[in-house]
């Protein structure tokens, strides 16, 4: 079900997925894929991708002030695998944690 804000729809309608970025009205197809169909390895890596992300989003934010003369565009890219494969190296595989 989607909720209209004043001006833009957001939220799903039938196929479509309705978003707002960067204040324009943005239409996607909606996923076919459901979390029953997801292995476990997939789960799991989208699982690792979502922590390194926020992760790497929250040390961005911490160190705006120091970077804000030399951002780039693809850095944020770039310094979110360097977090996630440092997660990786710092997986414990008994434990899972």
């Amino acid at each position: 079900m989607a909720k209209f804000d004043g001006k833009f729809l957001t939220g799903i309608v039938g196929p479509a997925v309705y978003k707002k970025y960067r204040n324009m009205q943005v239409v996607t197809a909606k996923s076919r894929l459901t979390k029953k169909q997801q292995t476990k390895n997939t789960h799991k890596a989208a699982t690792q991708f979502g922590i390194a992300s926020t992760l790497a989003e929250q040390f961005r934010r911490d160190a705006y002030g120091v970077i804000t003369d030399f951002y780039d565009g693809t850095m944020v890219y770039r310094f979110r695998t360097d977090v996630q494969k440092a997660l990786r190296q710092a997986f414990d595989a008994q434990s899972e944690t």
